[in-house]
């Protein structure tokens, strides 16, 4: 597997980007929800070109993927959070292959038929919020029913929290808590499923990560009208080996189920929490590209 710089005229781009976003990301500290949504406008559109070149197979490696996400940031204006923000990421996104859960480095590793591919997107808009998305995708032809069930099924996941949520009468962070720890529950029946429970989703901002951290079971930091927050099921598919939701990083911080037999999905989006505490999707949008 090898890992190589994308093209230099979008790499030192980027990265310039990067410099800049962090100084203005150290004299603003926050981000009104309306730059959030901004951002969140751009990550759609980055991950649409991932989709169309995955669909087509004219993406045909992480490294790819990544250039074509790169280049749609900077044509929207747009820097790359996971660069500017990300700890020393050096790429525009993240490229998850199979049993790689999430924080993948793209690389020039072609995809085969029936991959599970996560591209997780975060944008950092110029006017100072950040967006966050991840979809799950299948690559090319796959005749494993299991993994289109198992990834339409995590998508789904992802949905009946939210809208099971909405419609509760009490809506505060207790309440989400309990709701993620219900659906988790009922995703589980299904004996090769499990779900990551310790990649816990967060609020967003004019930063990535931000408290409160939501899906950890905490609820000391409640939430709030006007605040960001992504939610992002990270779960795991039997595949020769013992479903289980213990995962390791590896020396290029990828995170890996403990079994590279198995196979992993993840889906995120961000939302606004409105007046009434509902969640609002700012990054939603149905792919069709299972399969």
């Amino acid at each position: 597997m090898s890992c190589i710089t994308l093209p230099q005229s979008v790499l030192e781009i980027l990265t310039t980007n990067a410099v800049e976003c962090q100084s203005k990301r150290n004299e603003s500290p926050n981000a009104t929800a309306e730059k959030v949504q901004l951002a969140c406008e751009v990550c759609v559109k980055c991950m649409r070109v991932a989709e169309l070149g995955l669909k087509n197979k004219i993406l045909k490696n992480g490294m790819q993927v990544a250039e074509a996400v790169g280049r749609c940031m900077l044509q929207n204006r747009c820097h790359s959070a996971c660069m500017c923000d990300g700890d020393g990421f050096e790429y525009p996104c993240c490229v998850s292959v199979n049993d790689c859960a999430a924080h993948g480095t793209p690389t020039t590793e072609p995809f085969q038929d029936g991959d599970l591919i996560k591209v997780d997107i975060v944008v950092h808009h110029g006017e100072g919020g950040m967006g966050d998305m991840a979809r799950t995708f299948i690559f090319g032809q796959s005749s494993d029913k299991s993994r289109t069930d198992f990834v339409l099924r995590t998508n789904r996941l992802l949905h009946d929290i939210v809208k099971k949520f909405n419609k509760r009468s009490e809506r505060d962070r207790a309440a989400l808590e309990s709701e993620m720890t219900k659906q988790y529950n009922e995703f589980e029946k299904n004996q090769e499923y499990c779900v990551m429970r310790d990649l816990t989703g967060h609020r967003i901002g004019a930063r990535m990560h931000l408290k409160p951290f939501i899906g950890n079971g905490n609820t000391s930091n409640p939430l709030a009208a006007g605040m960001t927050v992504c939610i992002e099921p990270v779960t795991v598919l039997a595949n020769g080996a013992a479903s289980s939701s213990k995962f390791v990083s590896d020396k290029l911080g990828n995170i890996r189920s403990e079994h590279p037999q198995n196979l992993t999905a993840h889906f995120e989006n961000t939302y606004l929490i409105d007046s009434n505490l509902r969640l609002r999707p700012l990054t939603c949008y149905e792919s069709k590209t299972f399969v």
